[in-house]
């Protein structure tokens, strides 16, 4: 029972050396580092709250945006408090941003205030955000029109062509007959004349643009220090692990010979 205690500490003590590991990294900008530390960590203990944000805050670092959109959910899911569900909302609609994904974010930065009303950074995003939607749909609705006019643009020309088409046959008619009977007036002397034109259309469309934000984890000890701690604890892990296959080993029976 002890040594089973012992492998239970022994396994939250590696996690936390991992977490602080992985603080360290992220601290000096070794996002990679850092994202390894984390899932470690995870793989310890899938519910921890801490793991799964700074790992969306390394990802986010790296600029992978759709999976710590992902790991800053399931931080919320496990936050234990309003501020740190508004934080995980907050940098979750940094994420959804960074994807141009403007109603998603308005939603993550909107859930963001439910839990932490009064959260100035959440504010000014979401005003961002709604405003980036709005000039979005704007220029949507300005290429619609455009189109709109150009395709009335265009169907007014061809109106205009079979207009120009009609006028040309009349005239054409027009100089037969003159035609006819002048030469029946004149018996021979003839004088034609004929003249045409033509015009042709004009069109373009245009296109859009981007945002801004950022997030973080937290605790402070040196990069040598906790590689060490990590050493350390593999060593007693093993340790640990040796003496229970060994009291597993004693508790086995052997059989006894036949007597005759």
């Amino acid at each position: 029972m002890v040594l089973l205690l012992n492998a239970v500490a022994l396994h939250a003590q590696k996690e936390n050396a991992l977490l602080r590991l992985g603080n360290v990294a992220y601290t000096g900008q070794e996002f990679e580092s850092a994202d390894i530390a984390y899932r470690k960590a995870i793989e310890l203990n899938t519910n921890r709250f801490e793991s799964y944000f700074n790992l969306g805050n390394a990802l986010y670092k790296k600029g992978n945006y759709a999976e710590s959109e992902v790991k800053f959910n399931r931080a919320a899911q496990l936050a234990a408090t309003n501020g740190e569900q508004g934080m995980c909302h907050y940098n979750r609609g940094n994420a959804l941003l960074k994807q141009q994904k403007l109603e998603e974010a308005i939603e993550a930065y909107k859930s963001s205030l439910r839990a932490y009303p009064g959260y100035s950074d959440a504010q000014y995003n979401l005003s961002y955000a709604m405003n980036k939607l709005a000039e979005q749909q704007k220029g949507e609705q300005n290429q619609d029109d455009k189109q709109e006019k150009q395709d009335q643009e265009k169907e007014n020309e061809e109106k205009d062509q079979d207009q120009k088409d009609q006028n040309k046959d009349q005239n054409q008619e027009g100089e037969k007959d003159q035609k006819n009977k002048d030469q029946q007036e004149k018996d021979g002397d003839q004088q034609d004349k004929g003249k045409d034109g033509k015009e042709q259309p004009k069109d373009e469309p245009k296109p859009g643009e981007n945002p801004q934000s950022s997030p973080e984890p937290a605790e402070g000890i040196q990069k040598e220090e906790a590689l060490q701690i990590l050493e350390a604890l593999k060593g007693e892990e093993k340790k640990v692990q040796a003496k229970i296959l060994r009291q597993q080993g004693k508790g086995k029976k052997t059989k006894s010979e036949k007597e005759w």
